[in-house]
């Protein structure tokens, strides 16, 4: 009776062991598995990001783009408009001055009147010829408007028009020459939201070069032998995981004579 029982605890024992022993290496495959699984999606991970890697990339630049240019696609900027201050001056000493805001660049003229024709048609009219001043001192033009006898030009030559209107009221002034000066300040600015048609245009037009811009890398991608699907394939096919149904079963088979040999 004693030899029985003593052959019962040995095989208990060891039968003990064996489980511990299949649990660990149960363990191990897990690890194993683990491993094999990290590195299998990390493969994976590689070639999505090698597929979509030329539409981020041209996407990157259009978005770069927009972004020197501080228009921020979908949300309303913060727009600084500088301020600048018009002098309109003319040869009869006549000096205004405006401070204005904007976002656009105004360029400084210099403008000659001639005096009014009457028109057999009864219209009047009068010939404009106007000058860019840009590059033109406001002191240099003071002076030169001081001293003009309206047969010296100043600046470059632009534009020359007929001006014809058929109300005699607005004939009533003779000859003269006019200068708008434009005087950027860009100390003095104030921020205006964007207003949302603005908003919508720079949406839109980054929406539609964004799409458009995607052709070269689909084009890119129709001549490339580059396939995902088969890449992923044969990372599947190269990293397969181990299997431990064969062994849980084993665990599962020497757990139960175990627990049947303890009561």
């Amino acid at each position: 009776m004693l030899n029985n029982e003593y052959i019962k605890k040995e095989f208990l024992l060891s039968l003990k062991k064996e489980i511990e022993m299949l649990e660990n290496k149960e363990k191990n495959i897990k690890l194993i598995n683990f491993k094999i699984n990290f590195v299998k999606n990390l493969k994976i991970t590689a070639r999505a990001m090698q597929l979509v890697a030329p539409f981020v990339l041209v996407a990157s630049v259009v978005t770069g783009f927009f972004l020197i240019r501080k228009d921020i696609p979908f949300f309303r900027d913060n727009k600084k408009l500088y301020s600048s201050i018009s002098f309109r001056i003319d040869n009869n000493g006549n000096i205004s001055e405006r401070r204005v805001y904007d976002d656009t660049t105004n360029s400084s003229v210099m403008s000659y009147y001639s005096d009014w024709r009457n028109n057999d048609d009864g219209t009047y009219s009068r010939d404009i010829e106007i000058y860019s001043i840009d590059d033109i001192t406001y002191e240099e033009v003071v002076e030169f408007l001081a001293n003009n006898s309206l047969d010296k030009t100043l600046g470059d030559y632009v534009i020359s028009y007929e001006e014809v209107v058929s109300n005699k009221a607005y004939t009533t002034s003779e000859s003269y020459v006019e200068a708008v000066i434009y005087i950027e300040d860009k100390n003095n600015y104030i921020l205006e939201k964007e207003s949302v048609n603005s908003n919508y245009v720079s949406v839109s037009s980054y929406v539609i070069c964004l799409l458009l811009t995607q052709l070269i890398p689909i084009s890119y991608r129709s001549r490339s032998s580059f396939s995902f699907s088969e890449s992923v394939d044969d990372i599947k096919a190269q990293y397969k995981p181990l299997s431990v149904e064969h062994i849980r079963k084993k665990i599962k088979i020497k757990k139960d004579n175990y627990n049947r040999l303890m009561r």
